[in-house]
Order: structure tokens, then sequence, then C-alpha cells
């Protein structure tokens, strides 16, 4: 009785340990692509669809299709993308106001240079056996 207890328990364990497996793997492949920039492409998917959708009310299928992906006849948000696409989306993200500024180390403030002086001190022992010279090795048999 107790056994099955155990393995209904570490089977559990189990599956636990592979969704979390799983979540890390797809938040790293999510984060991977949106540092590639990936969303922007996902969302002028979703723009070109969306364009699609818009232009086949009024116009036969291949017509709007044709519409939506000539360039000719942009959305607003065809045309944030665009910006986005130019201006570096992955660094004006970051940074509110614009690009993201990185300097160099050389230019980078440091802080002022203060000198400390320790006064340990030191052990008479520990003083002595420094000084002292090393104890000479112990004579060698002489087998004849």
């Amino acid at each position: 009785m107790a056994y099955r207890f155990i393995a209904a328990r570490s089977s559990s364990l189990v599956r636990w340990r592979l969704v979390i497996k799983r979540c890390v793997r797809l938040l790293l492949v999510a984060a991977l692509l949106g540092s590639a920039g990936a969303h922007l492409a996902v969302l002028q998917t979703f723009a070109w669809a969306k364009m699609t959708a818009d232009f086949s009310r009024g116009d036969t299928m291949g017509r709007s299709v044709q519409k939506a992906l000539d360039g000719r006849h942009p959305c607003g948000l065809c045309l944030t993308l665009k910006r986005a696409s130019q201006n570096g989306a992955s660094l004006e993200t970051a940074a509110p106001g614009g690009r993201l500024e990185l300097s160099s180390p050389s230019s980078a403030p440091r802080p002022a240079r203060t000198e400390i002086a320790w006064a340990l001190p030191v052990p008479s022992a520990f003083h002595q056996e420094r000084v002292l010279p090393p104890d000479s090795p112990p004579p060698k048999e002489i087998h004849s």
C-alpha cells in the first residue's frame, strides 16, 4: 500500500519536472525570438491578415491580398512597425526616452579612491615562524 503512494507521488513529481522544463524552454525560446526582433514579424503578419480582411469587404480576395502586400496601402500598424524596425525596436523599447546609450568603461565615472590603513596585530608566534629559516632536511640514509 505504501509503495503505491510513493510510486504515485514520484510519477507526479516527474510530470511536474517535465512541465517546468517545458515552460523554461518556452520562455527561453520566447526571449531569443524577442531579442532577434521576431515579434515585429508576428505583428506584421497580423497587420497583413487584418488588412486583407478589411480589403476583402469591398473587393475580391485576390485583389485584397494584393493590396495588403503591395506596400502602397499601409495601415497604421504597418507604419508603426516600419518606424520601429528602422529605429531598432529592441533598443528603443529598452530606454523610455529613445535609444539606449551605452558608454565605454573608460568614460564612465569612477568612485573616488580612498586609502584605508589596516592596523592588524600580528601574533608573535606567527611572526617568528616566518622570520626563522626553514629546517634543514633530515640526513639521507646510506645503504652499503
